[in-house]
């Protein structure tokens, strides 16, 4: 049975790409509802700054996810910010490793994800926001 919903897209940004382009490139045309960063994340000035600017830029709000801390409660934030913007686009911003880990690859995820989430579970729609 198919989700009558529409899927909520949430593209993960690795904070070490954020802080060199600040997502502006990354998420060129893509009009987000919200920008969210892992608590670790957020405890780096520049880090916080970037995802901060962008949200800025984007007309949204900005929140820190404090019980973010590693790849397991990533998800689980993901998770949760999936069923509060369903047909909406979200940003979340954490370590490459993290997002790593949420994807079940071995390697760190330094290019930002763009991940549908609905009644189905996660689809990885690939690298980018497009």
């Amino acid at each position: 049975m198919s989700d009558l919903q529409c899927p909520s897209i949430v593209v993960l940004i690795a904070a070490e790409s954020i802080v060199r382009d600040d997502g502006r490139r990354v998420l060129a045309g893509r009009r987000l509802a919200a920008v969210f960063v892992a608590a670790p994340i957020a405890a780096d000035p520049d880090a916080r700054a970037a995802a901060a600017r962008l949200a800025v830029a984007s007309a949204c709000t900005f929140e820190v996810m404090a019980d973010v801390v590693d790849g397991a409660t990533l998800r689980a934030g993901v998770d949760d910010l999936s069923d509060l913007y369903r047909g909406e686009t979200v940003a979340v911003v954490a370590s490459a490793d993290m997002i790593g880990d949420v994807l079940g690859r071995a390697q760190a995820e330094e290019e930002p994800v763009a991940v549908a989430i609905d009644s189905s579970g996660w689809t990885v729609l690939g690298p980018g926001a497009r």
